[in-house]
């Protein structure tokens, strides 16, 4: 025969049940964003990864997912540091991940849901300042081809990386740049800066933050490439699940509510060199309006 529970510990349970319900109703839903240290698209304060949305750095996609985050309050947000491989693995295993960093091709494409929210600088030739308008051509852009084919002047990459659909299939063959290990973001440049090398390939806004940080030992130039091809888009991608439909509906919402602010409108482009922040602000000016004034655009 069992024990029946007394009238008073009864009340305790229903009082604790009472209690617990709607704690449980109102949960907050997760959302995990991919940071990794990269600067200047992330900055990690004091070396460190955020733990919460206060801890976000300067970078570029800190402040934009700052700027989404304070969009977003029916959720609780997280931060994973992730290599970008493990990234897209995650997405493959539909975790409840979100990045604001995200490129989309037509594999990816079949791993996550993608909205667009900024315009991605194309990659640049990198070289000493003094002398780099021999390097440009006639439409004020430099050659990558023609680069290749002089074996004055050395070249140099980085191991492993890739610079893009339009010049990797240019960097293999014969005429294939030798590439280095590197430890640091932008030590390449740094190469280049020091003259033990001539040129290598990375971003404006990368060789900006190396200026702002005194890593270089003579000044830079970023030189448009012919065959870089124009500025792409950068995406926030969600897993392709429910879960994933849901995050990316609410996150394209805030995307447009935060396209109206001027804060958001500088987060990419303010790390920009001069005088490419001010050629490319009329362009960046029209896709916020858009983004702004128009509907979801949710793939």
């Amino acid at each position: 025969m069992g024990i029946r529970p007394s009238s008073t510990l009864k009340r305790a349970l229903r009082l604790v049940w009472a209690a617990w319900l709607p704690l449980v109703a109102h949960a907050q839903p997760e959302l995990s964003w991919f940071v990794t240290d990269w600067p200047p698209l992330f900055i990690f304060a004091k070396g460190q990864p955020p733990s919460q949305p206060a801890d976000l750095g300067e970078g570029q996609v800190d402040r934009v997912m700052a700027e989404l985050i304070a969009r977003l309050p029916a959720y609780q947000h997280r931060f994973e540091a992730l290599n970008s491989r493990r990234l897209w693995r995650a997405m493959a295993e539909g975790r409840p991940l979100c990045s604001a960093a995200a490129l989309k091709t037509p594999e990816r494409i079949a791993l996550a849901y993608f909205t667009p929210h900024l315009r991605v600088a194309p990659p640049v030739l990198v070289v000493r300042a003094k002398g780099a308008e021999r390097y440009l051509g006639a439409d004020g852009r430099a050659s990558l081809k023609a680069l290749l084919e002089r074996s004055d002047l050395r070249g140099r990459l980085e191991v492993d990386r890739s610079y893009g659909s339009q010049l990797d299939p240019l960097l293999v063959g014969s005429r294939a740049l030798p590439r280095d290990s590197t430890s640091r973001i932008g030590q390449m440049a740094e190469m280049v800066a020091a003259g033990r090398v001539d040129y290598t390939l990375d971003f404006a806004h990368t060789i900006e933050y190396l200026r702002r940080q005194g890593r270089l030992r003579e000044p830079l130039a970023a030189l448009p490439l012919q065959e870089a091809g124009d500025w792409g888009l950068g995406y926030v991608a969600c897993p392709r699940t429910p879960w994933g439909l849901a995050a990316i509906t609410a996150i394209d919402l805030a995307i447009r509510q935060a396209a109206a602010s001027r804060s958001y409108r500088e987060a990419y482009i303010r790390w920009l060199p001069e005088p490419l922040r001010s050629q490319q602000q009329p362009q960046f000016e029209a896709f916020y309006d858009a983004r702004a004034l128009g509907g979801p655009q949710i793939e």
